[in-house]
C-alpha cells in the first residue's frame, strides 16, 4: 500500500503510471531501474533524491519532470502556492497574446520602475504569490514602452521578466508555459542585439529545456560570449551558463565534467565582487561554490557538504532566497546519513525560514523531509521535523 503522507513524488508516479496502462516492470525497465527499486519509490520507502533519477521517471511515462514533482502542500499550509496559481492563466495570456514590442504602457515609466523594484525584491525572497500577480501588467506594460523612449531600458526589463515568468511557472509545475516564456525572452535580447542579453536569453531556454539540449545552448553561447570577456557582462553571462551545465553533466551522470565546468565558472569569478550581478543572475565567487554543493549532491556526494561549505560564509550573496539555497542543500546531503538527521533537519528549517515558498515546493525537498519523516517512525520524533513534514503536507 502507498503511504500517501510520505511519498509525494511515489504517489504521483503511480497515479500516472495507473494511467497509462503500465506495469511497474515496464516502466522501471524504460526508467532503467529495477522493478523492486521503483516498487520501493512508489510506496514511499524509497526517495527521489536526485534530479537524474526524477527526470529518467518522467521521461519513462513520457511526462515533464514537473508533472511529477508538482504535488503542493494542501490549502492552508502552502504560504501562498496555491494563491501564485491562480493567476497562472493571466501570464499565458499576456504570453500569448502580446508580441514584444505590441501595446501601448498604462502607466509612465516611473511606476513600471516602482513595479519592477517590487518583483526583484519578490524574486529574492522567493515569493511566486507576488511575482505571479505582478508579471501579467509588467508584460504587458513593458512592451507598450518598447516603442517608446525607453525602449532599450524596456526591452532589458522584459528579458528579466520573461525569465521569471519562466522560473514562476516551472516551479508551479507548469508545462508548456516555461518554453514559452523563454521563446519571449530571445525574442526581447533578439531586439537588443547585445552579446550579454543573448546569452541571457540562452540561459533561460536551457533552463526550459532537456540536459543534453541545454548544454549544447549553453556551450554554443560561451563560445559566443569567449571573444568578449572583456564586457564584465559577457564574463559573468559565460560563467552562469558553465554553472547551469556542470549541474545537467551532473544529472547525466558526468561528475568530471561537472568539476571541469565548476573549475572553468570559478576562473570566471575572479575579480568579480558578491552581489546582484548582471541581470541580477548573482554570479560571483560565493554563488560558485553554492553551485558545488549542488552538483556534489546531485552526483551522490552529500556527505562532503560541510567539507565544501567550510571556510566561506553565504551571506555575501545578498539575497535570501540563495541563503535558501545554500542551507537546503546542505540539509539535503546530510539527510543521507543517519548520524546526521539532526544537522539536516536544522539545516532544511532554516532554510524554510529563508524562503517558505520555494523550500516547500521543491520536489526533491520535500522528498528528502518525507523520507527524514518514514525514518524517524518508531522513534521520538522530532517536534521540529514533525512540523516541518506538516507544512509540507508530506506528515500526518
Amino acid at each position: 500500500m502507498v503511504d500517501v503522507t510520505a511519498a509525494p513524488i511515489g504517489r504521483r508516479l503511480r497515479e500516472i503510471r495507473l494511467w497509462r496502462g503500465l506495469s511497474l516492470r515496464a516502466v522501471a525497465e524504460l526508467a532503467g531501474f529495477s522493478a523492486s527499486y521503483l516498487s520501493l519509490i512508489e510506496r514511499g520507502q524509497r526517495p527521489v533524491d536526485k534530479r537524474s533519477t526524477l527526470e529518467s521517471l518522467a521521461a519513462a511515462l513520457r511526462v515533464a519532470p514537473s508533472e511529477l514533482g508538482s504535488s503542493f502542500p494542501p490549502a492552508g499550509r502552502a504560504d501562498g502556492l496555491i494563491a501564485a496559481r491562480t493567476f497562472l492563466t493571466r501570464i499565458e495570456e499576456a504570453l500569448s497574446d502580446i508580441e514584444v514590442g505590441e501595446g501601448e504602457a498604462t502607466e509612465p515609466w516611473t511606476g513600471i520602475r516602482t513595479r519592477l523594484d517590487e518583483m526583484a525584491a519578490a524574486r529574492f525572497r522567493n515569493d511566486y504569490t507576488r511575482q505571479a500577480e505582478l508579471l501579467p501588467g509588467l508584460i504587458a506594460d513593458l512592451n507598450g514602452c518598447v516603442g517608446g523612449g525607453r525602449r532599450r531600458d524596456a526591452l532589458q526589463a522584459l528579458c528579466g521578466v520573461y525569465q521569471r515568468a519562466a522560473v514562476t511557472a516551472k516551479t508551479l509545475g507548469v508545462r508548456g508555459l516555461p518554453a514559452f516564456a523563454a521563446l519571449r525572452a530571445r525574442q526581447a535580447a533578439d531586439q537588443l542585439d547585445d552579446p550579454a542579453w543573448h546569452g541571457f536569453a540562452a540561459m533561460v531556454t536551457a533552463s526550459t529545456s532537456g540536459r543534453a539540449r541545454a548544454i549544447a545552448l549553453a556551450d554554443r553561447s560561451i563560445d559566443a560570449l569567449a571573444g568578449r570577456l572583456d564586457d564584465v557582462r559577457c564574463r559573468e553571462m559565460a560563467g552562469a551558463l558553465h554553472l547551469g551545465a556542470a549541474l545537467s553533466e551532473a544529472t547525466m551522470g558526468r561528475p568530471d565534467r561537472a568539476a571541469e565546468r565548476l573549475d572553468e565558472a570559478e576562473r570566471l569569478a575572479t575579480g568579480i565582487a558578491d552581489g546582484h550581478g548582471f541581470a541580477g543572475m548573482l554570479f560571483g565567487p560565493t554563488n560558485v561554490r553554492v553551485w558545488r554543493l549542488s552538483v556534489a549532491v546531485e552526483s551522490g556526494e552529500g556527505g562532503r557538504v560541510r567539507e565544501l561549505a567550510a571556510g566561506w560564509d553565504v551571506r555575501t550573496i545578498p539575497v535570501p532566497g540563495r541563503h535558501a539555497d545554500y542551507w537546503s542543500e546542505i540539509g539535503r546531503g546530510l539527510a543521507a546519513s543517519t548520524a546526521t538527521h539532526e544537522e539536516a533537519v536544522a539545516a532544511l528549517l532554516r532554510a524554510e525560514k529563508l524562503a517558505p515558498q520555494r523550500i516547500r515546493a521543491h520536489p526533491l525537498i520535500r522528498e528528502t523531509v518525507a523520507d527524514l519523516h518514514r525514518r524517524s517512525r518508531g522513534r521520538a520524533l522530532d517536534r521540529d521535523l514533525r512540523g516541518l513534514a506538516w507544512r509540507m503536507g508530506v506528515g500526518a
